[in-house]
């Protein structure tokens, strides 16, 4: 009996083995997935940053270049009235 006791601990210690084997690597695989979204998620964040910035300063230049127009607009109209008085 001690010799069947003795080879059931050593088929148990090899499944532990095995299993340890199977959750470290699946812990490792986790870990790989936590940094390669972190990741995409920063060089996401990145992007949408910089598309807000462009989309500013595109609203900006095309407001200053609004009030440009109604400037000449108001320049061109005031001598007109000018003259007929």
């Amino acid at each position: 009996m001690s010799s069947s006791n003795g080879g059931s601990t050593s088929v148990r210690s090899r499944a532990d083995a095995v299993w340890q084997r199977a959750k470290d690597t699946a812990h490792k695989e986790r870990e790989a997935q936590s940094i390669a979204e972190r990741a995409k998620t920063a060089r996401l964040r990145e992007l949408r940053l910089a598309k807000e910035a462009a989309d500013k300063a595109a609203a900006e230049a095309e407001s200053a270049s609004l009030l440009v127009l109604k400037a000449a607009a108001k320049k061109r109209k005031a001598p007109k009235a000018a003259t007929g008085a």
